[in-house]
């Protein structure tokens, strides 16, 4: 994890050897009382990986703690790990917390949802059930197109769907069913908004000159990348 606060110390590589307070009173968090740990955990929640087991086990200390930053459920007991106040509370901080979540979590509907709406990548940690759920794909393209490239592929031949991702991200045809990549209007959408998307076309799209024409005409740029 990135910027993690470290539980031990290390030499200091400062020419003062100054010590950061900060950090001194992370790495002693496992002999902190309950009130400090959180005061702690509220300004950095990834320290809660220094309190001792008893408070990474304590529902109010790890709330605190994902409020604050939602990776910090990396720390937490598997008990709280499937508590579904705690989870929701960090994916709504930082949806990629969803990978620490238990698999029922994992699962559940309402906590995917409000990861994927926080950040889509969030949608790889999602089950394979809900990856082929219509509506928690639907609010993960919604945020970034090419969130479509973690939907189910039957999702992923969903016209509707695919609309929606190239709309956001012509790229994101690239993930598409090989069908719809030969879908005159969700090409158009997806060329329109990256010229880009015309190589990510069906062949025979790509070589249909009243196609190609009326891509260039919706979309000048892409003339340009035709004839580098």
């Amino acid at each position: 994890m990135e910027n993690s606060t470290k539980c031990t110390s290390s030499p200091s590589s400062t020419l003062t050897n100054s010590v950061d307070p900060a950090k001194d009173a992370a790495q002693n968090l496992a002999h902190q009382s309950k009130e400090a740990v959180i005061e702690m955990v509220k300004q950095n929640g990834e320290a809660l990986q220094c309190a001792s087991a008893a408070l990474r086990s304590d529902r109010e200390v790890v709330l605190a703690a994902v409020r604050q930053n939602g990776r910090a459920l990396l720390f937490a007991t598997e008990t709280l790990k499937d508590d579904k106040e705690v989870v929701t509370a960090a994916v709504k901080q930082s949806g990629m917390a969803l990978q620490y979540a238990s698999e029922q979590l994992r699962g559940d509907s309402e906590v995917v949802m409000e990861a994927v709406k926080q950040d889509s990548r969030a949608l790889c940690f999602a089950t394979q059930t809900l990856k082929g759920d219509k509506k928690v794909v639907l609010a993960a393209v919604r945020q970034n197109g090419l969130a479509l490239g973690f939907a189910s592929a039957k999702l992923k031949g969903d016209r509707e769907i695919v609309m929606e991702a190239v709309q956001l991200d012509g790229r994101a045809l690239a993930y598409a069913a090989t069908a719809l990549k030969s879908d005159r209007e969700v090409v158009m959408k997806a060329v329109n908004q990256n010229g880009r998307a015309f190589w990510l076309a069906a062949a025979e799209l790509q070589g249909d000159r009243a196609f190609v024409l009326e891509a260039v005409n919706q979309n000048p740029n892409l003339w340009l990348l035709l004839n580098p």
